[in-house]
């Protein structure tokens, strides 16, 4: 509750967008307690993600150890270790675009798929990266591997939810995979993809019919569209109609508000992971405020694309 009452509201974003440049929107998040008072030596990446660092290891100290909540940094994992495999493949840097924190040191994944010793990764990323590597080998498509790693991350968090028995994770898990399969419908309808291809992208999913997604994704964007909204998601469809900017923001809302549902709950490990997901989503929101500064782009405009906030 301590670190809940820190988070930015509305008005700090408010603050953040009126900044005229990024020297400013570091000065105001150190003021609001980012980082520490060494971090005017960084840049502004570098202060989000040891924020990011900082709230996590604070979390690790304060829950029981038992909590399993390494679980929660599987998805910094497998970007890790799709970045990773895609960099040994084309010979390129990958130290600048790895995510922090996480549970598996990056240059170990560099050295396991460097030297096929897979043995050296932990169990629940080992073979995943045993299977996209063999794909890639002989395919040399990164969009595949993509869609391979990602099915794997969210179906390893799903059996992960289930040992831990706790609905709102679950429910919390359905919301992230319904999100996903709408996302791979909409953007197959508009750039054609293959019909073997979308079917293998699909998670299994209660919350919305992916065979009724597939079939529409192959016709066209505005069956899509039908499918979400028949579902019960009118909402969705109603951004999605708009844009995929519209859309985006749709999807990230509805996590915020499933989160916010929890938020008044005291006990257990609920409040503890819809606070880690709605600090992540802060600070997606800083990132998305920068990014408009960077680029020039209007300050309403900018205010049109923000998220909700978790406080």
């Amino acid at each position: 509750r301590t670190l809940e009452n820190k988070m930015l509201k509305q008005t700090d974003m408010e603050m953040l967008i009126n900044c005229n440049n990024i020297k400013s929107v570091e000065e105001f998040l150190i003021e609001k307690g980012y980082g520490s008072s060494n971090d005017y030596k960084k840049n502004i990446y570098d202060i989000l993600k040891d924020e990011m660092i900082k709230i996590y290891n604070e979390i690790k100290f304060a829950v029981p150890r038992n909590s399993k909540i390494e679980m929660f940094l599987y998805p910094n994992d497998f970007h890790n270790l799709k970045t990773i495999l895609k960099a040994v493949f084309s010979n390129t840097q990958w130290e600048s675009v790895i995510l922090e924190p996480y549970n598996v040191d990056p240059k170990l994944i560099f050295d396991a798929i460097s030297t096929n010793q897979y043995n050296l990764l932990p169990e629940f990323i080992r073979q995943s990266a045993i299977n996209a590597y063999e794909v890639l080998a002989k395919t040399q498509d990164g969009q595949l591997i993509e869609v391979m790693l990602d099915k794997d991350l969210f179906i390893i968090l799903k059996d992960k939810a289930k040992e831990f028995n706790n609905k709102f994770l679950i429910d919390l898990l359905e919301i992230d995979i319904m999100i996903i399969n709408m996302k791979i419908a909409l953007r197959a309808a508009k750039n054609k993809q293959n019909y073997s291809f979308l079917k293998s992208a699909f998670i299994p999913c209660e919350s919305i019919n992916v065979s009724k997604l597939l079939d529409a994704a192959m016709n066209s964007y505005s069956e899509v569209i039908n499918v979400i909204e028949q579902s019960g998601f009118k909402e969705a469809a109603n951004a999605a109609s708009e844009s995929m900017i519209s859309f985006e923001k749709w999807c990230d809302n509805k996590k915020i508000e499933e989160l916010r549902s929890i938020k008044n709950n005291s006990f257990g490990i609920s409040p503890v992971i819809a606070f880690l997901i709605g600090k992540k989503n802060e600070i997606m929101c800083i990132r998305l405020i920068i990014s408009g500064i960077n680029s020039g782009i209007k300050k309403d405009l900018i205010r049109e694309r923000l998220r909700d906030l978790y406080v």
